[in-house]
């Protein structure tokens, strides 16, 4: 990959304004984001069925959560 494409998804990055750790909403659901690989971000969540367990969404584009 080219510096154009890491300098792309560096901009992306900055133009969000999520941070990891932060809460955002996804989906309908507020969840808690963690960087992932370029520019997306993984989002966990409480299962509500089973409190004991968090579900996970993987790879989602920075660009589709917002700040919770």
């Amino acid at each position: 990959m080219g510096d154009d494409y890491h300098e792309k998804v560096r901009r992306i990055i900055q133009q969000s304004d999520v941070e990891s750790g932060d809460r955002v909403k996804y989906d309908g659901h507020e969840w808690r984001a963690e960087w992932g690989p370029h520019h997306s971000v993984h989002l966990k969540r409480l299962d509500p069925d089973d409190p004991t367990q968090n579900i996970t969404e993987r790879g989602v584009d920075v660009r589709d959560v917002a700040p919770a």
